[in-house]
C-alpha cells in the first residue's frame, strides 16, 4: 500500500501506522464508523482513483479485505 494512504487511513481510525496490520479488525476500533467509511471512500479515489461503494464496505471486515477490494478495483480498471 503507499505509504501516504496508510499514513492518512492511520489518522482516520486514529491509531499508528505501526498498529495497521492485514488482520486489524477494524470494526472493532473505535473509529470505525459511518464518517469513518466515508473518509476511507474518498482517500481511496484520491489515491487509486478507484470507487468504493457502501456494498463494498459490507463485506470489510479485516484490513486485508479493505486492501483486496482496493487492488480488486485497480486491477479491473487497467
Amino acid at each position: 500500500m503507499n505509504d501516504d494512504f496508510l499514513r492518512e487511513f492511520s489518522e482516520i481510525i486514529e491509531m499508528s501506522v505501526l498498529e495497521i496490520h492485514d488482520d486489524l479488525n477494524l470494526q472493532n476500533t473505535t473509529e470505525w464508523d459511518s464518517i469513518a467509511c466515508l473518509s476511507t471512500i474518498t482517500l481511496v479515489d484520491r489515491y487509486y482513483k478507484v470507487s468504493l461503494s457502501n456494498d463494498d464496505f459490507k463485506s470489510i471486515r479485516l484490513f486485508k479485505e479493505l486492501k483486496s477490494v482496493i487492488n480488486s478495483k485497480v486491477e479491473s480498471q487497467q
